[in-house]
């Protein structure tokens, strides 16, 4: 009984670091946007020229897409073949908790392993 239980604890474990860090990092970001509001918000980003904007938008994308390409490179290496829709949707959703959390090592790489 106790090993069953202990199986399940280490099995839930990276789950669980995940959980913790996600939780955390709302409460970080809830503590850094707390002196602004909507209304500055959005009247920032009214404010910024046309072009400027699209070339934010343009680059952010491009940039997953080459990070997205990492790991498409890395499966050829290793030689594992996997549906490219599902390398690509581990791939964005692992960059984007990664570069927004933080500890890619453990946030990254804890979202490609549940995939």
């Amino acid at each position: 009984m106790r090993e069953r239980v202990v199986s399940r604890l280490t099995a839930a474990w990276p789950t669980l670091l995940g959980l913790v860090l996600f939780v955390v990092a709302l409460i970080v970001l809830r503590r850094e946007v707390h002196a602004l509001s909507w209304g500055t918000l959005s009247a920032d980003i009214i404010e910024l020229p046309w072009g400027q904007f699209a070339a934010g938008i343009g680059l952010t994308a491009l940039n997953y897409a080459v990070l997205t390409g990492y790991d498409f490179i890395a499966f050829a290496a290793i030689g594992k073949r996997l549906e490219a829709r599902r390398i690509a949707i581990a791939s964005l959703l692992a960059y984007a908790i990664a570069n927004n959390v933080g500890f890619a090592m453990v946030s990254g790489a804890s979202v490609r392993y549940r995939f």
